[in-house]
């Protein structure tokens, strides 16, 4: 007989029978607070957002406008989520033995999804905005037809993202939409333009809320039977073949044992999708710096500093904060071999730097905004080479979390893994950084900020020896540790 099944009390269970449940609790508490402070500010930003329009475009409905920005919003925030959301997890090979009905597991992560953090836009930032709106314009009934329309259409977005996170559509899609963003740049055709004289429209008449009801019923049942469909012991356990590449990369042959753990590395970049995925974020990263360097009110100021180390140093923070977690799985065979330590981490440290330097290369584009920015690229690349590649090597030994690379082929499992030790040691990253060029930028001046800055860089290079080496004996009195968390947590 089908048996119900409490989900809610089973994942406390699980959390509080968990290793480093402590740790996890600190993460949780931060979440909080973090998501407290975003819903303060997506509030402000819903409540004066009418208002700072009402400005902008005098003679011109609010509503209106920001019907027209709709388009680029839910492009947004298909892309983010695709990138940064953490679907909800239940392993269901535990209850595909029992009694319960599959309709039930699915069921119970759907929901789960609707209450999820990425939704919170619904309630802090488009609901103030909708109810200012109906005050202002005193049509009540055809602003809160407009906020449960938007609704449908963000949590069709997260449905879409189950969908996409188990197929390889996403880069076809994300070209796609940039294609449609540039054709409307270039006022040869606009997706916008046409979705927001739909959603005015609806502000005419509320009627047309069943278009976006049919568009969110429509996600629902595919990913509902998509996760029904993947909902088999075979589907969840057999192995994802991959494709070989990277070929035998006999180049790195010359370098010895470094080579061959380069070789590793590389392979495993081009063959997994989810670290594949770090090199799509290193390529948007470098992106970063036009949201700041052609702002003026930026200039010569920390946040330029911030979006010059993000722009060369992207792959440097998100692949070495699991330096060694992304060898987990044979990570103890490694500590069995008699394989020097050194090599190991220096192989690691010459895939961040080689980063670094293709980064910088990459980066020449920015020259187009001056030499200024261009040389606190180049100063902020250094530093990442020379003393971001080694925080990054610290910060990974203390990361006890085990990485599954072949989680992408198992159906409801998290592709995600979030550490309170990467979370922190973010802060030295961007605060040092930050603090050797704004001081002598403040006393002296900007080429004294940069040469500052690439200065402590250069220094990380000419001493990486004795740098490494202690990164080596770090790592040898934190080893013990590293394979009880990868053993306890996998």
């Amino acid at each position: 007989m089908p048996q119900k099944v409490d989900f809610k009390s089973l994942r406390k269970k699980e959390w509080k029978r968990s290793p480093q449940w402590e740790s996890k609790l600190i993460v949780r508490i931060l979440i909080i607070l973090f998501a407290i402070y975003m819903a303060v500010c997506f509030f402000f930003v819903g409540i004066g957002g009418y208002f700072i329009l009402e400005k902008e475009f005098p003679g011109q409905s609010p509503s209106r406008i920001a019907n027209n920005f709709l388009f680029y919003y839910l492009g947004a925030e298909l892309i983010l989520r695709y990138m940064i959301q953490q679907l909800p997890v239940t392993r269901i090979q535990y209850f595909m033995l029992l009694p319960i009905p599959r309709k039930q597991v699915v069921q119970n992560v759907l929901t789960r999804s609707l209450t999820s953090f990425y939704n919170s836009s619904l309630l802090f930032l488009f609901l103030p905005f909708a109810v200012v709106m109906a005050v202002k314009e005193q049509n009540h009934l055809a602003s809160a037809a407009w906020w449960l329309s938007i609704s449908l259409l963000i949590l069709s977005i997260g449905n879409t993202v189950y969908l996409l996170n188990k197929s390889r559509w996403f880069y076809p899609i994300a070209v796609g939409y940039a294609s449609v963003v540039l054709l409307d740049k270039f006022e040869v055709f606009s997706v916008a333009q046409w979705l927001g004289q739909g959603m005015n429209s609806l502000l005419g008449n509320p009627l047309w809320i069943g278009i976006p009801i049919l568009v969110f019923v429509l996600s629902y049942r595919l990913t509902k039977q998509h996760l029904i469909r993947n909902f088999y012991l075979d589907a969840a356990l057999k192995k994802k073949r991959e494709k070989m590449l990277a070929g035998e990369l006999k180049a790195f042959n010359r370098l010895g044992l470094r080579g061959n753990f380069l070789k590793n590395d590389i392979r495993l970049l081009l063959r997994n999708i989810r670290v594949r995925q770090i090199l799509f974020g290193s390529a948007g990263f470098l992106l970063y710096g036009l949201l700041f360097f052609p702002q003026e009110i930026y200039h010569e100021s920390a946040m330029e500093v911030f979006a010059a180390l993000f722009t060369t140093g992207g792959f440097v923070l998100m692949f070495s904060q699991n330096i060694p977690a992304w060898d987990s799985a044979y990570f103890k065979l490694l500590m069995t071999q008699r394989i020097p330590l050194y090599e190991y981490l220096y192989s690691k440290w010459l895939l961040l730097v080689v980063s670094v330097i293709l980064a910088s290369i990459l980066a020449l584009p920015y020259g187009y905004f001056g030499f200024r920015v261009y040389s606190l690229i180049l100063a902020a690349s250094i530093f990442n080479a020379g003393i971001g590649s080694f925080i990054g090597l610290i910060s990974g030994a203390l990361n006890h979390s085990p990485i599954s690379l072949n989680i992408k082929a198992k159906a409801f499992e998290n592709t995600q893994n979030f550490n309170l030790t990467q979370f922190l040691f973010v802060i030295p990253k961007i605060a040092i950084p930050v603090l050797l060029y704004s001081l002598p930028n403040h006393y002296l001046g900007h080429h004294w900020g940069v040469a500052t800055l690439a200065g402590s860089g250069l220094l990380g290079l000419i001493f990486q020896n004795p740098l490494l080496q202690l990164c080596v004996r770090f790592y040898q009195q934190k080893k013990h540790e590293m394979l009880q968390g990868f053993y306890k947590n996998s």
